[in-house]
Order: structure tokens, then C-alpha cells, then sequence
């Protein structure tokens, strides 16, 4: 947004006596960021309006012409090349040391006198594109004849350009609807520079009787209020040099002297107008509604919009206006416009919000409703579109009374106000008569601290009482607030205790050698498929941000199995792990969000690699060891016969898998990769898994080592239960050797384990060697063969 300090000063009373950079800071302090500003008589510095006293043919240059030039204290000859040049044209001259674009192209370049096709010329006559006015018509000069200028007359001076023109940051003004305009500013400059604020009283005498325009409000929440006028005798034409100069200045073009109107009080009010031909509209019953489906509008950008039945539209049995947004092409004001329905309407911001994104179309005025204005500015906004209209069109009559309906009248809101607690929030010694000067300046209302928020600062801005201390902290400055320490007394933090178990467990997988990725919590449609997973298990975003991105993970092995591809380029064998959430969808109105840990190894033997990682994991982090088994109903990301699940009570508390040779095919994968999934969730949280501290045994321990031959396809972990299951005497069941091969049959294979006995007292030979006994029996019991 841009600000014209030229514009704001017509609502101060007192001059403004700092540079414009120290404005610029001191607004940037108190009310919005200023992302910096543009001294317009900087940029027409050295060039003056001319005046053309005579055309000479250029003697080398069939195209070009010799001007003198008479440019006040001097006459001078310019070579110039437009085509309109001729005897006692008003021209804008660029003398050396002026900077323009040649042609309106390119980067600036300085001006200097200089010989053209052996003719001298004493710098330049502009186009309005070289000095950043517009677009010239052919190969055209620009024509000031319409100015009432002396030559020799700065430029700047003369097209009313000698202005400081401050760029805004509109991200700080998202909160403040009533600074959209530069009346807001003026306001707000005028307590912060201790000047003198005048809201302006437009003079216009409304007739009480005439034309006015019948209007029903079928949907009841797209209005809030609801002002418009009928004006005939309009002839349309340019608008006066100082209207164009100032929407120039703040970035918009001039079109003609309705539209400049209307978008002059938008950028002066901050209120949106709009004017529609009168005789075209056609009738003078209109109708407020939501678009009915079928329903089309052609808008004055001349796109075809295909309406929503939530669009809200100004129906004049026809489509008109997309409400609060843009007008239709089927009522615009053209050359042949003589009379013209003015309207000011306040609307719900909400629905305007989500209409200009639906319809991707996002305007002035959208971004201004979308704020929620004050209501109060329709008919401010009409009067002064009126006083302005009858004093550049004078033959112009108001047809009748101006038609006002307030549909949703703004609530009066009224807060107490403890001078004691604004000095104790604020930290400063701020006296009872500063704050009420301050708040009395923005235009608060205070009766015995009740304090009244004025209408344009009761729209979702201000309603409870650190509302009003924020606004007197912002204005007494928060520079002028002395630093000081909180008085608060030194403890230890809260423990975390979560927190402390996933740092845990990243120490753990460290260790290990495993590295952690980040992923996003999101993967596209094409995941699913090259994942086997059920898209009805998944929740798809609205507002996606690409197609790789469309749906919330359930998984967070789609996204690794990403990171595995790209890995493979430099490594073909690791190890990598991601603590994050999964939100699968569960029918209600909030997924579940569960925690897990994802493990990824690749390369040889990665499964048991894996497998061994989690149990020695789950030893380290809770200090249990959990049943592994085989799962013989896998999921369908796991490869058939490589598959198994650790179990805690019969609960699943991770799964184990190689991945399905299908998905690694999807991913252009061409390795071993394993894949486990902790429940993070449920480890970190489970009481019985914070470890607890046991005593050292009073008595030593004894041990004995049996090699067991069983068939290959006897899990270790029912070996081991049985063996645990021989004797209460038996403390410990260790695997440490697996063997096949030579002198193995081929069917079978050898088990190596480590049996600790423990008692509370001194364990003899022969309670050892009976429970040696008593296990080997029950080994031979399932098939098993001791063979040392």
C-alpha cells in the first residue's frame, strides 16, 4: 500500500515538521512498517515544462526535428523525434543531469547535452513512459498545454509530484481495517507527531425527495449496510490533474473522472465504492443474493465467471456486481454514461474473504472488506464522492435522496480501564492524564475510565482491556520503555518428561549408528498406489500445496522409502530412522495422531541386522526384552515370508518386515531394505517401562552352554522360552552362536545358548547339573537335539 504525505497533510491542521525519513521511523515505531518511501520531485529533478517557439526540418534526420524551446530564464535547441511536435506546445523537458528511460525501457540513464546527428540539443523532450507517467500514444511527446505553467516551471511542481510517497507493509495492517485509507493514517499521525486531526464534513445538500433505487435483501448475512445515490447531467472525461497526480502517486491509473472518484475515496476513506451506468442497469429494483446455480457475470476485467451458489450478487434481473469484489461489464460506465447509481456497501467479511479466493480474484476492495470495515463509512463515503463529483462536473445533479439500509447495525463496545494496571502491564510510570490524552486522541470516548472504542476500532480489533494498554504502550513508544529484569524466582524448569524419552531413544539409534531424517507429514496419491496403502484410511487435504503432497501420512514408510532412493546414489549400504506422527483417519472429527519410530536398514542381511537393533534397542530404553514373532499375517507392504512383530502382553509393539519386492520396484530401489515400526507412542508413555533400579545379587551366579539342533524353521524364541520355562532357579537365556552348515543337515540347524542360574543363596553342583538335566529333557520334549 502507498501513503501520500501530501493527501495525509489535508486532515492535520498543523504542518509536519520532520524529514521524511524520521516520520517514516516514527510510524514504523508506533502504528505500521514502512518499507521505505519515494521523494517524487527527485525523480523530475532538473526537468522543467517548455514551450515549443519554433520547428526546424533536422537538416541529417528525416524523422527528427529541431525544437527551440523556450524553458524560462533560457531559449534552447532540442532535437526531438515525436510526432506531435509543433509551435507553442507545452512539453516536458529533461535537461542534463535529468534521469529517464530511453524509450521507457531499460534502466535509468542521465541526460547530457550533447550533438544529434550533427545538430546540438540541450537535452530532451519526453514521452510520458521515459519519465514514469504512463504510456505515450505512437511515437508521441507528452502534452502539457492543459497546464496552467510558466515555462521554466519545475516539473514536479507543475504535474503536483512534489510529494513523499511512503510504501507500507500491508502484512502489518492485516489487524487494522481502519488504516486502509489515508484518513486512518492521518489519525494516527496526528497523535503520534502531537497534531491536530479533522475528520472531513463533506458539504453537499441531499435532496429529500427524487429517484432512488429500491433494494431487497433475500440473504440477510451478505449485508451489513447499504448506502447509494442516483447523480444525472455526468459527462464523462479525464479527472482533474490533482485527482490523477494522487492515484498515480499511491499506484493506480487514472481511467475517467467516475472511476477515479470512487477509487480515490477508497484510497482516501479506505471505503470501496462502485458506479454503475444508470440507464443500462435498466431498472431501479435491486436485489441482494447469493448466485443461483447456471447463474453467469461477465466482470469489467471481461473474464466470463460460471457463479457459485455461495457468490453473493447484486441482481438487477441479471447478474450486476460480484459483490464486494468486482462490477459486471453489463452496467460499466463508458463515454455515453450520463446518469449513475453510486453505492458504498458494507459487507460480511467472511463471505468475501472466501468468494475472492473461490473465484481467484482478489481486488482493492476485497482486500478491504475481507478486513471488516466500518460501517459507519458508506454514507462518509457517498458524501464525499458526491461533493467531489458536482465540483469537476458542475452540470451534475443529485437525482434524489441518498437510500441508507442498515442491515446489521456494529455493536457499541465499552471497556473498564485500570490506569494502575496499565502502568504495571507497561512497566512505566505513565501518568492518569497521558493515558487519557492518548486514548482521547485516537478517538476513544473515556467517562470515569469507562472507556468507549470508537466504530472504526470495533471491528475484530479492540474488545478487552490489554487491547487499550497495547494502544497507549505503542504510542507513549516502546523505545521509551526502560529494560528491566522480570522479578521472578530462579527454579529448575518442569521436566518434560516425553521429551527427555525422545531424546532418549535418538541417543539410543545413534548409537547404533542409525541417522534421523526429517519428512514431511504429508505424501501425494501416487504414494498410496506404489505403497499398497488404502486411500479411505487417509485424510486428504483441501488446500494442498503440490500432488506429491495431497494426503496426511498413515505411514512413514512411503517418505523413507524417498530418502532411500536418494541415498542409494551415494551409499549402498545404511541405516536411517524418523520419530514422527501418523494421523489415519477414524471417522470422527479429528484423526488419531500417533507417534512412531520408523527404522530403514539396507543392504545384506538387513532384516536380522534390524531385528537385532530393536532388541537391543528395547533393552537399553526400557530395559525388557519383548517376544519377538513370526507374523504370519503380514501387511501388504512386507515381504511374505520375512515378516515378525514384537509382542508386550500380546500387544504389538513394533513390526518387522522386509519391504515387499514390488514397492522397492516402485521406488527404484535395487537393494536388501528392512523396515520396522515402532509405537513410539505407547513406549514413551507406558509407566512400566520407565526402568526401575535391583539390588546386586548377595551370590554369585553359575552357567552352563548348550548347542541345541533343531529344524530350521523352530523360532529361537520358543527355544529360549523353553528353556527359561525348566527351573525358577534359571535367571537368564542367552543366544550367542547360530550354525549351519558342514556337519548340519541341510534341514537343520544349531542354536548356541548361555543358561545363568541365581538364587539367594550359594547354588551346589547337583542343583546344577538337574536343571542341565531337566533342559535337556524338555528340549528333546519339541523335537530338539543337544549336541554339547
Amino acid at each position: 500500500m502507498h501513503l501520500s504525505l501530501n493527501w495525509i497533510k489535508d486532515f492535520l491542521k498543523n504542518n509536519i515538521t520532520l524529514t521524511a525519513e524520521e516520520l517514516g521511523d516514527l510510524i514504523t515505531l508506533k502504528t505500521a512498517e514502512i518499507e521505505g518511501f519515494n521523494d517524487e520531485a527527485h525523480n523530475f529533478e532538473n526537468m522543467v515544462v517548455g514551450q515549443i517557439i519554433e520547428v526546424k526540418p533536422h537538416p541529417n534526420a528525416d524523422k527528427l526535428k529541431i525544437c527551440i524551446t523556450d524553458i524560462g530564464d533560457k531559449k534552447v535547441q532540442i532535437v526531438c523525434g515525436g510526432s506531435n511536435v509543433e509551435n507553442g506546445l507545452k512539453v516536458a523537458c529533461t535537461l542534463p543531469g535529468s534521469r529517464v528511460k530511453w524509450h521507457g525501457e531499460g534502466d535509468l540513464i542521465t541526460i547530457e547535452a550533447a550533438q544529434v546527428r550533427g545538430e546540438d540539443s540541450y537535452g530532451m523532450i519526453a514521452a510520458a513512459e521515459e519519465i514514469g507517467l504512463g504510456q505515450s500514444e505512437g511515437n508521441q511527446i507528452m502534452n502539457l498545454n492543459y497546464l496552467d505553467a510558466a515555462p521554466g516551471t519545475p516539473l514536479a511542481e507543475a504535474l503536483q509530484k512534489a510529494d513523499i510517497v511512503y510504501e507500507i507493509d500491508n502484512k502489518s495492517l492485516t489487524h487494522r481495517p481502519d488504516l486502509w485509507g489515508h484518513l486512518g493514517f492521518a489519525r494516527e499521525i496526528a497523535t503520534i507527531t502531537d497534531n491536530e486531526f479533522t475528520l472531513p464534513s463533506p458539504q453537499v445538500e441531499i435532496p429529500s425527495k427524487g429517484k432512488e433505487i429500491s433494494l431487497k435483501v433475500t440473504d440477510k448475512e451478505i449485508l451489513q449496510r447499504w448506502n447509494s445515490v442516483i447523480i444525472e447531467g455526468i459527462t464523462v472525461g479525464p479527472s482533474p490533474l490533482w485527482m490523477q497526480s494522487r492515484l498515480q502517486s499511491c499506484g493506480i491509473n487514472p481511467v475517467n473522472n467516475l472511476v477515479d472518484v470512487t477509487n480515490y475515496v477508497m484510497l482516501e476513506i479506505g471505503q470501496p465504492m462502485h458506479c454503475y451506468d444508470y440507464d443500462i442497469l435498466g431498472t431501479d429494483k435491486l436485489e441482494i443474493r447469493f448466485a443461483k446455480p447456471g447463474e453467469t457475470l461477465e466482470t469489467i476485467d471481461h473474464k466470463q465467471r460460471e457463479l457459485h451458489t455461495e457468490d453473493p450478487i447484486l441482481f438487477a434481473g441479471k447478474p450486476t456486481m460480484l459483490l464486494g469484489i468486482m462490477g459486471g461489464a453489463n452496467s460499466e460506465v463508458t463515454e455515453a454514461t450520463s446518469t449513475i447509481l453510486l453505492e458504498a456497501g458494507n459487507w460480511d467479511p467472511t463471505i468475501i474473504r472466501k468468494t475472492s479466493t473461490r473465484n481467484g480474484l482478489r481486488t482493492d476492495a476485497s482486500q478491504r472488506f475481507e478486513k471488516s470495515l466500518d460501517s459507519n463509512l458508506t454514507e462518509l463515503a457517498i458524501k464525499r464522492a458526491l461533493e467531489i463529483i458536482l465540483e469537476i462536473c458542475p452540470e451534475a445533479k443529485i437525482a434524489g435522496p441518498i437510500t441508507d439500509i442498515w442491515n446489521k447495525k456494529p455493536e457499541i463496545i465499552t471497556i473498564d480501564l485500570d490506569p494502575e494496571r496499565v502502568r504495571k502491564y507497561i512497566g512505566a510510570d505513565i501518568s492518569d492524564d497521558q493515558i487519557k490524552n492518548i486514548l482521547q486522541s485516537l478517538g476513544y470516548t473515556l467517562e470515569n475510565w469507562r472507556i468507549t472504542v470508537p466504530s472504526h476500532r470495533a471491528t475484530k480489533d479492540i474488545g478487552i482491556e490489554v487491547d487499550l494498554i497495547e494502544e497507549v504502550a505503542r504510542i507513549y513508544g516502546y523505545d521509551q520503555i526502560e529494560a528491566t529484569l522480570p522479578e521472578l524466582p530462579a527454579k529448575m524448569p518442569h521436566l518434560n518428561l516425553h521429551r527427555e524419552r525422545q531424546h532418549q531413544a535418538r541417543q539410543i539409534l545413534a548409537s547404533f549408528g542409525l541417522s534421523e531424517v526429517l519428512n514431511y507429514s504429508f505424501y501425494g496419491k501416487q504414494d498410496l498406489e506404489q505403497c499398497f496403502l488404502e486411500e479411505e484410511k487417509h485424510i486428504k487435504l483441501k488446500n494442498y500445496l503440490s500432488e506429491e503432497q495431497t494426503h496426511m501420512r498413515v505411514s512413514l514408510l512411503p517418505n523413507l522409502l524417498k530418502n532411500v532412493h536418494l541415498n542409494l546414489k551415494n551409499f549402498s549400504e545404511f541405516s536411517i530412522y524418523e520419530l514422527g506422527r501418523i494421523y489415519p483417519e477414524i471417522g470422527e472429527f479429528f484423526p488419531a495422531e500417533e507417534e512412531q519410530i520408523g527404522l530403514v536398514v539396507v543392504g545384506k542381511d538387513s532384516f536380522l541386522q534390524l531385528k537385532g537393533i530393536l532388541q537391543e534397542f528395547f533393552e537399553q530404553f526400557s530395559h525388557q526384552q519383548y517376544t519377538f514373532e513370526r507374523n504370519d499375517n503380514p501387511p501388504a507392504q512386507a515381504h511374505p515370508n520375512k515378516a515378525g512383530h514384537f509382542l508386550d502382553e500380546n500387544e504389538t509393539l513394533a513390526e518387522i518386515f522386509a519391504v515387499h519386492p514390488l514397492i522397492l520396484e516402485n521406488y527404484d530401489i535395487d537393494a536388501e531394505v528392512a523396515y520396522a515400526e515402532i509405537n513410539f507412542g505407547r513406549l514413551a508413555h507406558d509407566e512400566t517401562f520407565i526402568p526401575s533400579f535391583d539390588t546386586l545379587p548377595k551370590f554369585p551366579d553359575t552357567s552352563f552352554d548348550l548347542s541345541i539342533l533343531v529344524n530350521k524353521k523352530t523360532p529361537a524364541a520358543e527355544l529360549k522360552q523353553t528353556l527359561a520355562e525348566t527351573s525358577e532357579l534359571i535367571h537368564s537365556v542367552e543366544l550367542f552362536d547360530v550354525y549351519e552348515g558342514e556337519h548340519i543337515p541341510a534341514d537343520k540347524k544349531a542354536l548356541a545358548y548361555t543358561i545363568t542360574l541365581r538364587a539367594d543363596r550359594t547354588l551346589t553342583d547337583q542343583e546344577t547339573t538337574e536343571v542341565q538335566q531337566n533342559c535337556i529333557a524338555n528340549i528333546q520334549k519339541i523335537g530338539g537335539e543337544v549336541r554339547g
